[in-house]
């Protein structure tokens, strides 16, 4: 029964399916806002639009309304190519958190009209040093998000799972 199945989907990469898609986009001079091309088999997107577009992709795929949780896959790699590229570690990590607010703003929304229950991050470096270039801090994301639930005067944040590589 559905009820007794926890269904989790993870968005971020742009590959394969979603590589053609946006490259297609950008021929017809459409695209979503905020990519991070890593490099050409690999970009990487966390934009409320490409979030839009790709939960509704998951819903038609997975035949459901609502996701029960929703994980932005791997948002470091916008720090990794900030880092590629010899960005300032402060500056590429305000604008990384920045985008994480905004993702999560747009969760947030998903979450009041029933589109998704919860949301969280995948990350391979939370469990990395604090003072590594690529660490995703989780009391930074969830100081964010108690943030985003003050501001919109909810019960209770929709973020509510992480995960990270423990091997």
């Amino acid at each position: 029964k559905r009820e007794e199945i926890f269904i989790v989907t993870k968005i971020g990469y742009i590959q394969g399916k979603n590589l053609e898609l946006v490259e297609s986009f950008e021929k017809e001079e459409k695209s979503f806002s905020e990519i991070t091309y890593y490099d050409s088999n690999c970009y990487h997107c966390i934009s409320p639009d490409f979030l839009k577009d790709q939960i509704e992709r998951a819903r038609k795929r997975l035949g459901l309304f609502t996701i029960d949780a929703l994980l932005l896959h791997n948002p470091e790699y916008f720090l990794m190519d900030r880092q590629k590229h010899n960005v300032s570690q402060e500056k590429a990590s305000e604008d990384y958190y920045d985008r994480i607010k905004r993702a999560f703003e747009f969760l947030e929304e998903m979450r009041i009209n029933g589109i998704i229950r919860y949301y969280g991050i995948s990350s391979n470096t939370f469990p990395s040093e604090e003072n590594s270039y690529t660490h995703t801090s989780l009391s930074k994301v969830h100081n964010i998000a108690m943030e985003i639930q003050k501001k919109l005067n909810v019960e209770s944040t929709g973020f509510r799972v992480i995960q990270f590589r423990a091997n």
